[in-house]
């Protein structure tokens, strides 16, 4: 195919030369290791100037190296599945009234983003060694630039609240929020000022408009803004506002939940037999649990009562009986749903 510099890793410490190296900044810049042995899904090295070459093989389908037959049913969603937004390695969805393929991908700090637009027979290639930039908004934003998208409205979302909240003092709005998918934002206050925090992502600064209303400092955020409500109430929450998502609202957890909380009672194992799976819970202090997954010991926080997230993206909510005890664990990921841990 004209793809001379793409190959699979065979293995993770062989020399590639003139690679480019991964990197992230957590309090200074390092290095990230990557060691994978996952093909198909990860482990393809290669480089720009082949992955554009792909993309035109794609576009042009002319049967040259693959046959039209099979390049239009590996580029189209799933006949019978349920999720027409995903195919076979591929992500369907419409922006700005376009019709777009894409897939986001990362292994440790390496990050890429391809974006396809058939009606403008265009596409777009990111790839980056910097977990701290993602590739998707970059992306998006070639993509507004070139076809003159800047100005045109994304869709009907609000990109404000109906109604702003006085707030007295910053430090009411600090505390851990919890959104309807689980992930959990953090919100801390120094000197004055605030910042949102999230897992494996640079804390963002957040500048009051009016009253509750916060806006991100940084460029990369512009449009999105963050409504702070019913504060100092039990259910005090903050709402996400941009033009091109629909609202998202986040719920403060309660620290007196957590304190009520019998943390010692989660302690145990907990099997999963379709996967052969154990979990070993152990309380150490504060909110921090050793969550040890077949060997491997790990760190997990109790959010809120019978909430645990582990490295973030891992979320293990607690299942009691009618008696209210504890039988089991469900533990869920980015990728994976529902699946079942049961007290030994």
């Amino acid at each position: 195919m004209g793809m001379s510099n793409t190959s699979f890793l065979t293995h993770y410490v062989k020399v590639i030369p003139n690679r480019a190296r991964p990197y992230g900044n957590w309090n200074g810049w390092t290095e990230e290791p990557t060691v994978t042995s996952v093909h198909g899904d990860g482990a393809l090295f290669t480089t720009l100037r082949d992955q554009l070459r792909w993309e035109q093989i794609v576009m042009k389908n002319d049967g040259k190296h693959l046959s039209q037959t099979l390049m239009n049913k590996s580029q189209s969603p799933i006949a019978s599945s349920y999720a027409q937004d995903y195919g076979y390695g591929l992500m369907f969805d419409s922006r700005y009234g376009l019709d777009f393929t894409y897939h986001d991908g990362a292994t440790s700090a390496y990050n890429a983003t391809f974006l396809r637009l058939p009606s403008h027979k265009m596409s777009i290639v990111v790839m980056g060694n910097n977990r701290n930039i993602i590739a998707n908004y970059v992306a998006w934003n070639i993509a507004t630039q070139v076809l003159g998208l800047k100005n045109q409205t994304v869709s009907s979302y609000p990109t404000s609240p109906d109604e702003i909240e006085n707030l007295q003092q910053v430090k009411m709005v600090v505390g851990s929020y919890r959104g309807e998918d689980g992930s959990v934002i953090k919100i801390k206050e120094k000197d004055g000022l605030l910042y949102r925090e999230m897992y494996q992502r640079d804390p963002a600064n957040l500048v009051c408009a009016q009253g509750g209303l916060f806006v991100y400092e940084e460029e990369k955020f512009k449009g999105l803004k963050m409504n702070f409500s019913r504060i100092g109430e039990p259910d005090q929450q903050f709402t996400l506002y941009r033009a091109d998502i629909e609202p998202s609202t986040y719920y403060k957890l309660s620290n007196l939940e957590m304190n009520d909380f019998d943390k010692s009672g989660l302690n145990g194992r907990f099997y999963n037999d379709e996967t052969d799976t154990e979990i070993i819970l152990q309380f150490e202090e504060g909110h921090t649990y050793s969550l040890t997954k077949n060997g491997r010991k790990r760190k997990a926080e109790l959010i809120s009562g019978d909430y645990l997230r582990m490295m973030d993206s891992y979320k293990i909510r607690v299942i009691r009986d009618q008696k209210d005890q504890i039988i089991g664990l469900n533990v869920e990921n980015n990728r994976i749903q529902n699946v079942i841990f049961a007290r030994n």
